[in-house]
């Protein structure tokens, strides 16, 4: 058999070359997201305007006149000017703020770098902002006073059963005649009592 040095080496250039072929694919970069996009506005954007800016500069309070509550609001911008120009990152102050270079946004501490390329990236792409969200709301417990009408939100109560003509032949506790009045007031009338036997086979 013929030793061939020049051989195995071309055959160990060969067998890395492939292998950094097919792991190229598992090392590129994750795809960047679209930030034209709602899902980007909601998951990227919402999520630290409500958590980090609007007890400041929300509906309740406006520092230094700002609201970031509504694109309108953030284009507008405040004392100082536009808080973003549309398409400008480089140009907009919010991005200046969050990069404490003048005002610091938040006062708490800077955001991570990641967060701020997230709304570089966002006003580059024109501040998109979803139309079934005009305003923002400051949610920091994530119930509204709205919410909070809904009976789940309610404290529990001690309510005074209703007096319902004809109660006592159908109504066996206080809820029955809770029962009752709704099926009254939509015209409806109570089922037969069922017999032992169909208790029994229940």
């Amino acid at each position: 058999m013929i030793h061939c040095p020049n051989a195995q080496h071309r055959f160990k250039a060969l067998s890395t070359a492939m292998l950094v072929l097919m792991a190229a694919p598992l090392l590129a970069a994750p795809p960047t997201p679209d930030a034209t996009t709602s899902n980007f506005f909601e998951q990227q954007i919402r999520p630290v305007l409500v958590s980090k800016c609007l007890k400041c500069h929300g509906a309740e309070k406006q520092k230094n006149y700002l609201r970031l509550d509504s694109r309108d609001a953030i284009i507008q911008g405040g004392k100082q000017g536009p808080a973003i120009i549309p398409g400008k990152p480089n140009q907009s102050r919010l991005i200046a703020a969050l990069k404490h270079q003048g005002p610091e946004m938040p006062p708490s501490g800077q955001l991570p770098d990641k967060t701020i390329r997230i709304f570089e990236a966002w006003i580059a792409a024109g501040a998109p902002w979803p139309k079934e969200s005009t305003t923002l709301r400051d949610t920091s417990d994530g119930i509204t006073d709205a919410d909070r009408q809904w009976w789940a939100f309610k404290p529990l109560t001690r309510p005074t059963p209703p007096t319902v003509a004809d109660a006592d032949s159908w109504a066996n506790n206080k809820l029955d005649q809770f029962v009752l009045r709704k099926l009254r007031q939509q015209h409806l009338t109570p089922a037969p009592k069922a017999p032992k036997t169909t208790h029994l086979r229940r």
